[in-house]
């Protein structure tokens, strides 16, 4: 009752809500292309990071969407009691190659 009756507690969900926003687009940010890349391509880390920061910059809205549907997938699969993640979790592994193909591999050939 602490957490949602007082105004510290209402504080406290706030700061940890919006550092928690901070911190899964920071990590949203490095990981959307560079994880499929490291699978795809002889690079190292850094260079799938910076391609990922890349991406991030010159396509934010169209990520932001695609982490929005990731949100939900998983928002799915925690209120089917995670089976909808035996969907879910596929589904958007595919769909983040196809991204991650269209976003990286058809612009360099271009």
């Amino acid at each position: 009752m602490t957490l949602f009756g007082t105004w510290n507690g209402f504080q406290l969900l706030v700061a940890g809500t919006v550092s928690g926003a901070v911190i899964a687009f920071m990590i949203f940010s490095i990981s959307a292309i560079s994880v499929p890349m490291l699978i795809d391509r002889n690079c190292n880390a850094f260079d799938a990071i910076q391609t990922s920061w890349s991406a991030m910059r010159h396509n934010r809205m169209q990520l932001l969407l695609w982490g929005g549907i990731l949100v939900a997938i998983i928002i799915v699969g925690f209120l089917t009691m995670f089976v909808g993640l035996i969907v879910g979790f596929p589904l958007a592994a595919h769909a983040t190659w196809h991204a991650y193909r269209d976003l990286v591999v058809k612009q360099a050939s271009e």
